[in-house]
């Protein structure tokens, strides 16, 4: 069995069952937004004008349904898993560090693209993706505070970087997005 995104109400489930093997495909959130897991992942300029705010309600609902129907399986889910799949060890050490049932091994994996990743550089350069005059960067993958979008902007500001910026937000959380969207606009009209 392969899980991507091993939430926490899926410990139940995990715990109530036999497994041949289970495989935890990281995702992201399903390590490092785990409740219980005290780590600080924002930078300053986020930590002032976001993470400081209250949790909205629906996180709180979230928190109490864990709690109540799924957090007393969490250490039988997580001894379950056999293997934890990551191109990053780095990710598997720190899941090793901060859940204590977890006894899998790491298995090193990634999600290959349509494109091999061999031949991305190749394409781009093609495309003159790479080779533009001013270059082309990516700040986060989606719209949640702990990709720190406005400390990145922040850095290339004061050090004069200039670049075209790509930042997704297709998903994550509303607030934020409209958040950043504010500030992106104020930094667009120079305030």
């Amino acid at each position: 069995v392969f899980i991507h995104l091993f939430s926490p109400l899926m410990y139940r489930w995990v715990a109530r069952n036999s497994f041949r093997q289970l495989n935890w495909m990281v995702w992201g959130a399903d390590l490092y937004n785990l409740p219980g897991i005290k780590t600080d992942f924002y930078d300053p300029i986020t930590k002032q004008q976001y993470s400081s705010r209250r949790k909205p309600l629906g996180e709180w609902l979230y928190l109490l349904k864990v709690w109540m129907t799924n957090s007393r399986f969490k250490e039988e889910a997580y001894a379950k898993v056999d293997n934890v799949l990551t191109w990053m060890t780095t990710e598997y050490a720190f899941a090793k560090s901060n859940i204590p049932s977890l006894r899998a091994e790491h298995k090193f994996f990634f999600y290959e693209n349509h494109i091999p990743y061999q031949k991305l550089d190749e394409r781009s350069v093609e495309t003159k993706i790479v080779n533009k005059k001013i270059p082309l960067i990516m700040v986060g993958n989606s719209g949640y505070p702990t990709n720190n979008h406005l400390d990145a902007i922040a850095y290339m500001e004061e050090h004069s970087i200039k670049a075209d910026l790509l930042i997704p937000v297709s998903y994550g959380d509303k607030k934020y997005i409209s958040l950043l969207k504010r500030r992106l606009a104020s930094y667009k009209n120079g305030t």
